[in-house]
């Protein structure tokens, strides 16, 4: 009996941690919101397996790609934004995100504004979506 239970539950794990993960699409979506009358954004995102190249936004202009989470939970992608003499850089997507994809979530956005960067994210208390500013501009 206790070989079976033992069965059981690694069948579950295994499936619970395939369903979640392995099969999912997961998005990074990069808005620029800065103003117009600049020159425009530029990015260089990649991970450790992916380089994803340099991309140079326009105002409004949005950079997205997809991808899927690899089985350990480990994947992770981090950007570099450069604009009129300011620089960041930082992880757009890491295993911190992880109780996200759990939860349903499989869009990361990011809005790049004059202020820094920020991330549309869900208020544990109200369930309400709202923008959370995540990083700031260095000089």
């Amino acid at each position: 009996m206790a070989k079976s239970s033992v069965s059981v539950f690694a069948y579950i794990l295994i499936t619970v941690l395939l369903s979640r993960t392995c099969f999912a699409d997961l998005h990074v979506d990069i808005f620029n919101r800065l103003p117009g009358n600049g020159p425009p954004l530029g990015v260089h995102c990649k991970s450790g397996d992916d380089d994803l190249g340099h991309q140079s936004l326009g105002l409004d202009q949005m950079y997205t790609w997809s991808f899927l989470e690899n089985f350990w939970g480990s994947t992770l992608f981090w950007c570099n934004f450069w604009w009129e003499g300011k620089y960041a850089g930082f992880h757009v997507f890491d295993e911190n995100m992880i109780r996200d994809v759990i939860h349903g979530l499989t869009n990361f956005v990011y809005e790049v504004r004059p202020d820094g960067f920020y991330f549309y994210v869900q208020d544990p208390i109200t369930h309400d979506y709202q923008w959370q500013l995540v990083h700031k501009w260095q000089y």
